[in-house]
C-alpha cells in the first residue's frame, strides 16, 4: 500500500520526472491507481451524484411548495366608477334624484361618484400542497431512484472495462518481458556458440563459413532485441499512460511488471469464474424497462384529475382607497379534471405503450446475446488454456531437443546448422507459448470480469 500512495504521487509530476515510482509493479497496484485516476471511472462516479441530486430534487415534489408573491398597479383612469344613473337607471325620475344628491354632495364637500381601482398593490405568501397529480409525483420519485440505480450499473461496467483494459495491457508488458529473457538466452547460447567456432577456426576444426553463420544470427538477434525493446519501452509508457501515472523515459528499462504469466489453472478448477446471468448489462436493460414504463405513467398522469390545497396570508391595499385593516389570509382548493384531453391521453397511452414493448422485445432478444456471449466466453477460456497447454509441451519438446542438438555438436554428431536451427525452434516455441499465455490470460479476465 506503500507502493501505491507513493506512485499515486505520480500523478503531480511532470512528463519525465517520476523518478521517485517504485520499481516493481503488481497487477493489484495498477488496477488501485486506474480505479483512482482513470477520468472516465471518475466521471462515472460524478453521474452516480448527480443522479442522486436528481432523485432528491424529485423528492421535493412531496412537499408544499412556499413562495412571496407581490404585485401593483397604477391606471390613469379608475378602472371602477359608480354614478347614481348606474344604480337607478335613466328615467326622470332617477334624473331628478340625480340632481339632488349632486346639489347635497357640493355643499357638503363631497364626490356624488364612487370610484376605485386606479392605483393598489399587495404581498403575501402562498403554500400549495398537492394532494394528487395524477400520480406523476411518485411516478417521478420512482423514475429518479431506477436512474440512480442505471447510473451505478453504468459506472460499474465502466470500472470493469477498464479493469479489462488495464490488465491486458499489464499482461502484454509481462510478455514482452518474457520474450525479452528467452531473447537474451538466445544471445547468450550465440555468444558462447560463436567462442566455440573461433576456436575451432584457429584449430581448423571449422570453416569461415560456420563462422559467418554464427555472426548473422548474431546480428539478426542484436536487431531483434532492439525492437522488441522499443515495444516493450512504448508498452510501459502505454500502461502508466492509463493509470495515471508520470515516469521519465530513462527508467523504463530498469522497471519490472511482476505476474507469472505461465500459471495455468484449468478451466474445471475455475468454476467460480464461470460468467453470472445476472451481468450488469442484464440489470442496465431490466432499468431501462423499468424507466419506460414510469415514463408511460407519467405521460398518462398529465390528463387524469388534480387535486391541491393552499394557504395564503399577506398584505394588500387593491382598491387603492383606505379600508382599514388590510392583512388578510385565505385558505383554497383547487380541482382540474380535465375532459377533452381523454381521447388524446388514449393515443399517448398507446404509443408510449408501443415503447414499452419494443424496449421489452429488445431486451428478450438482448438477453439472449448476453447468455450466448456468456457461453462463447466459457468457450474461449476453454480453448485458449487448451492452447497454452500444447504450446507449452511443444515448447518442452523444442527444449530437449535444443539439448540434444548442443550434447550432439560437441560431440560431433550433428552440424552447426543443426544446432542453429534448434535455437531458432526453440526460440519460436517459447514466443508461441508467451502468446498463448496472453490469450489465456485475457479469455480469463473475460470470464471474470463480464
Amino acid at each position: 500500500m506503500a507502493a501505491i500512495a507513493l506512485c499515486g504521487n505520480g500523478m503531480a509530476q511532470t512528463p519525465g520526472a517520476g523518478d521517485d515510482i517504485p520499481r516493481e509493479w503488481t497487477l493489484e497496484q495498477c488496477l488501485e491507481l486506474s480505479s483512482r485516476n482513470n477520468p472516465y471511472v471518475k466521471n462515472a462516479r460524478l453521474d452516480i451524484e448527480s443522479a442522486k441530486a436528481r432523485k432528491n430534487e424529485a423528492l421535493w415534489e412531496y412537499f408544499p411548495t412556499v413562495g412571496l408573491r407581490g404585485m401593483g398597479y397604477y391606471a390613469q383612469n379608475p378602472l371602477v366608477t359608480i354614478t347614481v344613473n348606474d344604480i337607478l337607471g335613466n328615467s326622470d325620475a332617477a334624473w331628478d334624484i340625480r340632481n339632488g344628491i349632486v346639489d347635497a354632495a357640493g355643499e357638503l364637500g363631497v364626490d356624488y361618484e364612487y370610484n376605485s381601482f386606479r392605483k393598489g398593490y399587495s404581498a403575501g405568501v402562498v403554500a400549495t400542497q398537492p394532494l394528487f397529480a395524477g400520480g406523476r409525483i411518485v411516478s417521478g420519485n420512482r423514475l429518479a431512484s431506477v436512474g440512480v440505480e442505471a447510473a451505478r450499473l453504468q459506472s460499474l461496467m465502466k470500472e470493469r472495462d477498464t479493469d479489462i483494459e488495464i490488465e491486458k495491457k499489464y499482461w502484454t508488458v509481462v510478455a514482452l518481458q518474457e520474450k525479452m529473457t528467452t531473447l537474451v538466452a538466445g544471445k547468450r547460447l550465440l555468444d558462447t556458440l560463436y567462442r566455440d567456432v573461433i576456436a575451432g577456426l584457429d584449430a581448423g576444426l571449422v570453416s569461415e563459413s560456420d563462422v559467418s553463420e554464427v555472426m548473422v544470427k548474431q546480428k539478426e538477434l542484436a536487431s531483434a532485441e532492439v525492437t522488441l525493446r522499443g515495444a516493450l519501452k512504448l508498452a510501459r509508457l502505454d500502461i502508466f499512460h492509463a493509470i495515471g501515472v508520470s515516469c521519465s523515459y530513462r527508467l523504463l528499462d530498469s522497471l519490472t511488471f511482476t505476474g507469472d504469466l505461465g500459471e495455468l489453472i484449468p478451466p474445471r478448477e475455475c468454476g467460480n469464474l464461470r460468467p453470472s446471468e445476472s451481468s450488469y448489462e442484464s440489470q442496465l436493460l431490466e432499468a431501462s424497462l423499468e424507466a419506460k414504463r414510469l415514463e408511460k405513467k407519467m405521460a398518462e398522469g398529465e390528463y387524469l384529475p388534480e387535486v391541491g390545497i393552499g394557504v395564503s396570508y399577506g398584505y394588500g391595499n387593491i382598491q387603492g382607497r383606505f379600508n382599514g385593516e388590510n392583512f388578510n389570509g385565505v385558505a383554497f382548493a383547487s380541482v382540474k379534471i380535465p375532459l377533452t384531453g381523454l381521447g388524446k391521453m388514449a393515443s399517448r397511452s398507446r404509443r408510449y405503450q408501443n415503447e414499452v414493448t419494443k424496449i421489452a422485445n429488445e431486451k428478450e432478444y438482448l438477453d439472449s446475446q448476453l447468455e450466448l456471449r456468456r457461453q462463447k466466453l466459457w468457450l474461449d477460456f476453454e480453448t485458449a488454456y487448451n492452447q497454452a497447454e500444447v504450446a507449452r509441451y511443444a515448447g518442452k519438446v523444442s527444449s530437449d531437443a535444443l539439448f540434444r542438438a548442443e550434447r550432439n555438436h560437441k560431440a560431433g554428431r550433428a552440424t552447426l546448422a543443426e544446432l542453429l536451427e534448434a535455437e531458432l525452434n526453440y526460440r519460436r516455441a517459447q514466443e508461441e507459448f508467451i502468446d498463448r499465455c496472453i490469450d489465456y490470460r485475457t479469455a480469463m479476465t473475460a470470464v471474470r470480469l463480464l
